[in-house]
């Protein structure tokens, strides 16, 4: 076992590299779906006032992708609450991914993207 001048063993850091990429490589198409699904939302953010709507459908497919990838993630209300032309601001995505003591889950989602590519 070989060990890098970081301290990273070389051995491990290759494995999980071929394996990462892996996934990547099996799971293109659902990551091309995923983000035409993102883009074809038009939340325009420069554009208030003709994409609140936009905008916030998009926080809440970005929220609830996030849990499918077995983050958790919350809109919060914003405290300013409207900006200086008197839109009303979109609400604050807060999300968070966990690590549990070094111990990889995936998540139960069918979205094969989802599944962990280090198992």
């Amino acid at each position: 076992m070989s060990s890098n001048n970081d301290g990273h063993d070389d051995d491990h850091d290759s494995s999980f590299t071929h394996r990462f990429f892996q996934h990547v490589e099996a799971s293109l198409d659902d990551y091309i779906s995923e983000l035409g699904q993102a883009v074809a939302i038009p939340s325009i953010s420069s554009d208030l006032p003709n994409h609140g709507k936009d905008i916030l459908k998009m926080m809440e497919w970005t929220r609830d992708y996030v849990e499918t990838l077995g983050g958790t993630a919350r809109l919060l209300p914003n405290p300013k609450k409207v900006d200086a032309d008197g839109n009303e601001l979109p609400p604050i995505l807060l999300a968070e991914f966990r690590a549990d003591d070094g111990d990889v889950t995936s998540s139960s989602s069918s979205s094969s993207s989802s599944s962990s590519w280090q198992d």
